[in-house]
């Protein structure tokens, strides 16, 4: 994960598998990126987007699956599908899919495209 990829407010985890939210970034030239005043090389890494994390942030299962296709809405518009095989992809309609293998991904995709941040309570 570079840390161009991230936006404040995307979720990601420690090198112990913590959640954290992201808080602040930095990234001078000849000093060590950070991430919420953190050195981020080896200390922080993407989150693997499983169902778990799709239902958190309010997708819904739908039921035009296939057996290593399962489909999850968050509205009329927005389809996530996670294979069988791993990986994902997010689609609205009438654009292409794009490939979401990790939480932060999506956020930014969702966020892109209808303007709206995808959060969760982290407990």
């Amino acid at each position: 994960m570079k840390i161009r990829e991230l936006r404040i407010g995307n979720y990601i985890q420690d090198k112990d598998g913590n959640i954290d939210e992201v808080r602040a970034l930095a990234a001078v030239r000849g000093l060590p990126e950070k991430i919420n005043d953190i050195p981020h090389e080896g200390y922080f890494q993407p989150i693997l987007l499983t169902e778990e994390w799709l239902i958190k942030f309010g997708f819904v299962k739908n039921p035009d699956t296939s057996y290593d296709i399962v489909r999850y809405d968050i509205d009329e518009f927005q389809t996530v599908k996670l294979y069988s095989g791993g990986g994902a992809s997010v689609a609205e309609e009438g654009m292409d899919a794009a490939e979401v293998d990790y939480v932060h991904q999506l956020q930014n995709y969702h966020f892109l495209v209808i303007g709206k941040d995808l959060t969760v309570e982290l407990t």
